[in-house]
This record gives C-alpha cells, structure tokens and sequence, in this order.
C-alpha cells in the first residue's frame, strides 16, 4: 500500500487529555488508477464537506484536485466572480480564453460592473498575443514570469467606461 501522507490520532482517552498521538491509520492514501492517480480519502470525508463544509476539509479536497488535475489557467487577484472558461479551436492549436466579469455591487440586476485592476491571468503553453472583444484592444504578454516558469502571462487593466 502506497504511504499515506495523511493519518487520524488515536482516540483520547478523556475529554480533556491533550493532544493524541498519531495513529497507524491512514485518512489518505494517494493510489495509482488506470495511467493516472486518485485519491483515497477515508471515514466520512464527503459527509463532514457535506454537512459542515469544514475549511479544512475543503482545502484537503482542492489541494488534491490541483495536485492530480492541476487546471490550464491560474490567476491571481481574480475575484471568484469572474468567470473563466477556456475553450479550444482547430485540435488544439488555438485557445480562445473568456473572462466574464460579474463583479457588481449587492444590488440585482447589476447596473455596473466594478473594474478590476491588478489581475493576472496564465496559461500553459506558449501565446503570441491577446486582446479583448469589448472595446477591442491589446493586451500586453508577459512572457518571463521569473516564478512562473513556461506560462505565459496577461495583465488587463479595464479603464472605466464613460
């Protein structure tokens, strides 16, 4: 059995007795599947998400699908309302990249959308150049990320529509 990086304690022997010691029991075990690799997760992992959604156990559950489904595009200072779709044309040789910004103030329907500033977006690959479909203009590439070896990079800052 592969070695599980994750592991329960063992039971307390009372309520207030410290910290346990570790138990010999995995609570995850990485194991090959097919040409790729799952993961385990023991006990009831998906109904403690379920039912509590544990920040924990949430971030044990991305980490793992980031580690073994790490996605094409990554951002940083991307709200979560921005929607992000990735779409291919001509098998693959082309990637069409469509960023939706929803951001808007509480109020429905949403009559302006707040202008992001800051955001970075990158892709796997190599990109020869990037624009924008509203108010059509170049996006400028940033092809030497020193931590971000072999991704490319697109810096948008939106100017405020009149």
């Amino acid at each position: 059995m592969p070695e599980s990086p994750l592991r329960f304690t063992k039971p307390l022997a009372g309520r207030y007795d410290g910290v346990p010691d570790g138990s010999d029991e995995p609570a995850l075990v990485p194991q090959p599947f097919g040409k790729g690799e799952g993961v385990y997760f023991s006990g009831e992992f998906g109904g403690m998400v379920s039912a509590f959604h544990t920040p924990e156990y949430l971030r044990l559950a991305a980490n793992a699908v980031a580690t073994l489904a790490p996605p094409p595009v990554k951002s940083e200072n991307l709200p979560s309302s921005v929607e992000v779709v990735l779409r291919s044309q001509d098998q693959g040789r082309r990637l069409l990249l469509h960023l939706v910004n929803f951001t808007g103030n509480m109020m429905r329907p949403i009559r302006s959308v707040v202008t992001l500033s800051g955001v970075h977006v990158m892709l796997d690959g190599s990109v020869r150049k990037a624009s924008t479909l509203m108010r059509p203009q170049s996006l400028a590439l940033d092809k030497h990320m020193p931590d971000r070896a072999g991704l490319c990079c697109l810096a948008w800052r939106s100017t405020k529509s009149s």
